[in-house]
């Protein structure tokens, strides 16, 4: 019982990480709350929010529970761990940006900023892949009907 009550006092990355997730699921389920969620043959707008809030609190009260089995570790921050931070604002941006800017121009900066930065690719690479990857990508949405935001290029069409 001693050794329980000294690691729950400890710093422990998988502990922190699973309140995290945890709560952000709690907390989104709260945002989905007012959404219909249907039934599991007819789901509705709030059915699949709600299922993915809710295996984030699963999982997140798991690793949580799993943090009291295992050892906890020091985190040893390099200059590669920034990547995460530079993925995930990246990630913000492009969900911020994308109506204003566009799919195109926005789907394709995020595309080479990750493959350049992120994956280590040379610049003629991430062009070679980014380009003909988002103008499929852009193609199959409109034959599938999605409305895609067409940004400053809206002038074009």
């Amino acid at each position: 019982m001693k050794t329980i009550l000294a690691n729950a006092t400890k710093f422990h990355p998988d502990r922190c990480s699973g309140v995290v997730l945890a709560l952000l699921g709690v907390f989104l389920i709260y945002m989905a709350s007012p959404l219909p969620i249907g039934t599991l043959k007819a789901p509705d707008s709030g059915f699949f929010p709600i299922i993915l809030a809710t295996l984030l609190i699963l999982f997140g009260l798991g690793l949580l529970a799993l943090s009291f089995v295992n050892e906890g570790f020091l985190l040893e921050l390099t200059s590669r761990s920034w990547g995460v931070a530079i993925c995930a604002a990246c990630l913000i941006a492009y969900g911020l940006l994308i109506d204003r800017v566009g799919f195109l121009i926005c789907t394709s900066a995020i595309l080479i900023v990750l493959m350049r930065f992120y994956g280590g690719l040379k610049w003629r690479s991430c062009l070679m892949v980014t380009l003909p990857l988002v103008l499929v990508a852009y193609i199959g949405f409109k034959e599938l009907g999605v409305p895609l935001p067409h940004g400053v290029l809206s002038f074009i069409w």
